[in-house]
Order: C-alpha cells, then sequence, then structure tokens
C-alpha cells in the first residue's frame, strides 16, 4: 500500500464523520480540508523519511499552522513530535503510533 493510499485508509473517518474532502497533492502530500480547517500529511520519501503533520484554519489571513509538535504540547504530551519511516512497515507503524 502506497502513502496515498494508507493515509486514505487511516483518515477515513474525516470523510465519514467530519464532512472532509481528501486531495493527494502529489505521491508524498495528502490535504484534508472542510469549511474551516485544513489538515496536512507529508512523508518525505526521498531524503529524511519523516513524516509529518500539520493543521490550520482556511480562512486565517496570518496562514498559522500548527504542526504535531504544538499539538501535542498542547495537551502536556512529552512524546516524540516526528516520526521516520525508512520502509513501507515502518511507515505503517509511524502512522499508527501517530494517528492512533
Amino acid at each position: 500500500m502506497n502513502f496515498t493510499n494508507l493515509i486514505k485508509k487511516e483518515f477515513n473517518f474525516l470523510e465519514e464523520n467530519y464532512d472532509f474532502t481528501y486531495e493527494i497533492i502529489d505521491d508524498s502530500h495528502v490535504r484534508y480540508e472542510n469549511n474551516e480547517i485544513f489538515i496536512r500529511v507529508m512523508y518525505d520519501a526521498r531524503r529524511s523519511f519523516e513524516l509529518a503533520l500539520d493543521l490550520g484554519q482556511k480562512n486565517d489571513k496570518s496562514n498559522a499552522h500548527y504542526d504535531l509538535g504544538h499539538i501535542l504540547g498542547l495537551k502536556d504530551i512529552n512524546e516524540q513530535a516526528y516520526f521516520m519511516a525508512s520502509s513501507q512497515k515502518s511507515l505503517e507503524i509511524s502512522n499508527i503510533k501517530i494517528y492512533n
């Protein structure tokens, strides 16, 4: 399963329950959005193998967005704020750790 299919599977609840739409930006970048919020999931399969997530408000003129480190910090969670995956198996494991 490639990155975009894996994200589609793991984030399907956004479409089903929260009226988000799904857009493939490229083979390593997926975007979900509804009327107010966007969520981006990115995977650098060519250099760092980093898996990243950020979100923000669509109509925010400051273009502010929050990455996984910010989100975990709001909950006072001192967990790893980034994940790296250099194989299909480790990408699937990273997705489970981040999004479940």
